[in-house]
């Protein structure tokens, strides 16, 4: 059994058709000398994750270490969701994976501390972290799982939409069943707002809001893109609580079988394609939201941040018995290095 195949009975066991942007994927049919790598995302036609493998092919193909090397994609959750994309890649049944930390962090526990709410100050201060040693060194811990961190992913705030008022100020969330990404952080945050905490994979999202199981949700603006939330959906609260960064994985073992040339090569073009999607982080942001102005939603610009920072501060000290004072202190300051 190939590869592929392996990779589906890992996520269904079912008869699937992969396929990107509505697309049936083409057989692989390259020379022996070709080196094709799968890598798989739950991202859709606008999403970052196929905007990353773009460029990350792009540059790969670019390169003459890794010219003969072809990205096989698989997107739109034709491979599972983020855990099935995780167990996947760690197992080698496909090389690569783009997952959301959010998702995976109670696999690898010291990502959480990414997801600390307000831990980082602007988008600047996210890839300055994400891009730089602190980032790496977080994300070093992804090792004894079987796989190579190649890059973070900056995906921007999460932002959060709900169907019954706007929320402008920390009491406004008080009594709103929200939906968060499964993980301790996010739960103890949206518990100490006074949330009706709701955790559930983004599969099963859209028919909760459809059908009042959930009044709201958080995610970053690009996520929502081509979602139709305006029909489920009414107001949108531009919150910075916290981060929801991707990582590009790759499976050790895989890595290791290329050459250290090719090593370097894909290794550089994946720190290249992640900074791509910082250069055009803000202007599908603001896409977004025009789209979703334009369809009627509610836009509250005017959140006030500092009672939510006051509503949350109590839970300083266990954000410091998980993760380390210095920890904190260190991701912090990153914002006012050069």
């Amino acid at each position: 059994m190939g590869r592929l195949m392996k990779a589906l009975t890992l996520v269904g066991g079912g008869s699937v058709t992969l396929s990107l942007m509505g697309q049936d994927m083409p057989a692989r049919a390259q020379p022996p000398q070709d080196r094709t790598l799968i890598l798989g995302h739950m991202g859709g036609s606008r999403s970052p994750q196929h905007l990353l493998t773009q460029v990350l092919g792009d540059t790969l193909k670019g390169h003459p270490a890794t010219r003969q090397v072809t990205l096989e994609e698989h997107g739109g959750g034709t491979m599972g969701d983020d855990l099935d994309l995780w167990r996947a890649v760690s197992l080698g049944a496909i090389d690569l994976a783009v997952v959301t930390v959010p998702a995976i962090s109670s696999h690898v526990p010291e990502l959480g501390v990414l997801l600390v709410p307000f831990l980082f100050r602007d988008m600047r201060h996210a890839a300055k972290v994400f891009h730089g040693p602190l980032g790496e060194g977080v994300g070093q811990a992804v090792g004894r799982e079987g796989l190579v961190l190649l890059s973070f992913v900056v995906r921007g705030f999460n932002r959060l939409t709900n169907a019954r008022r706007p929320v402008r100020r920390a009491e406004d969330v008080r009594g709103l069943r929200v939906r968060i990404i499964p993980n301790p952080i996010y739960n103890l945050t949206y518990a100490a707002l006074g949330a009706q905490v709701v955790p559930m994979a983004w599969p099963a999202v859209y028919g909760a809001l459809d059908d009042g199981r959930i009044d709201g949700q958080e995610n970053p603006l690009l996520s929502l893109a081509g979602q139709d939330f305006s029909r489920v959906q009414k107001y949108l609260s531009l919150t910075t609580i916290s981060q929801n960064p991707q990582i590009l994985v790759m499976n050790a073992e895989a890595f290791r079988a290329l050459s250290p040339q090719e090593q370097e090569a894909l290794t550089s073009a994946a720190r290249t394609a992640a900074r791509s999607i910082d250069a055009r982080l803000e202007e599908g942001e603001a896409a977004v939201l025009e789209g979703f102005r334009q369809e009627g939603m509610e836009l509250i610009e005017n959140v006030d941040h500092d009672t939510f920072r006051v509503a949350l501060a109590p839970l300083e000290p266990e954000w410091e018995a998980r993760f380390g004072a210095d920890l904190l202190r260190r991701l912090r300051a990153a914002a006012d290095e050069p």
